[in-house]
């Protein structure tokens, strides 16, 4: 798990980000590639690597009109093993009535790909996007994924779940996808958990929450939040 390296492309606010480096130990990202569109959803994210001292010269924000395929790759751009992403979703989203494969909102997802298996070509890239990216309104959106892959020899799967399924008391359906430097895509294993009741969620989690106003973090269904709910 050491020796694991890893960068992001369009981290956003940095969770799926952060799910890496907890899941290694605390280990940083050796860069992150970005466009200026999301520097301001981004902010957050860098800040918590500055505050873990993270050198923030390797937050990488590439100009628009490159379109993120220059060649050869940007000064600090190098391989690692893994690389994620979280392009935005809006092109997919139930909540956009303009949503669907022609959506410039997918663009995101074609650039993030691209970049990352023509310049990094990591054993892994992997992102997550609206659950219909999983259905037959995304039919035509993967069809483009899987020629970007089959471009670079990658091949490529998804994985369409819910947090409900994960333990989390939250329905929150997610669809995540996959390239992987191999010919045929390995076996994924189920993860099923049992979900945690909310107002337990809520017991366990509140004193740990920064932003908690509970009057008295002993009686969880005094947040403002749980009444709301």
């Amino acid at each position: 798990m050491s020796n694991i390296t890893y960068a992001s492309i369009i981290p956003l606010i940095g969770g799926e980000s952060i799910g890496i480096m907890n899941a290694l130990n605390g280990k940083l990202p050796e860069y992150l590639v970005s466009y200026p569109a999301f520097k301001n959803n981004e902010s957050h994210y860098i800040e918590y690597l500055k505050n873990k001292g993270w050198d923030t010269s390797k937050y990488i924000v590439l100009d628009n009109s490159e379109h993120g395929l220059t060649s050869p790759p940007p000064i600090g751009i190098s391989y690692v093993d893994i690389v994620n992403a979280v392009p935005p979703c809006a092109g997919l989203s139930s909540l956009n009535r303009g949503a669907g494969h022609g959506c410039p909102a997918n663009d995101w997802m074609y650039v993030a790909t691209e970049f990352a298996l023509k310049n990094i070509k990591p054993k892994i890239f992997f992102g997550e996007n609206a659950p219909r990216l999983g259905s037959a309104t995304g039919l035509e959106v993967r069809n483009k994924l899987r020629k970007i892959a089959k471009k670079y020899g990658y091949s490529f799967s998804i994985y369409k779940t819910a947090a409900y399924l994960h333990g989390v008391p939250q329905k929150r359906p997610r669809t995540f996808f996959f390239f992987w430097n191999t010919k045929h895509v390995p076996q994924m294993t189920w993860n099923l958990k049992p979900v945690t009741p909310f107002i337990k969620q809520l017991g366990n989690d509140i004193k740990k929450d920064p932003m908690n106003i509970t009057p008295n973090p002993k009686i969880p269904s005094e947040d403002i939040y749980y009444h709301y709910l």
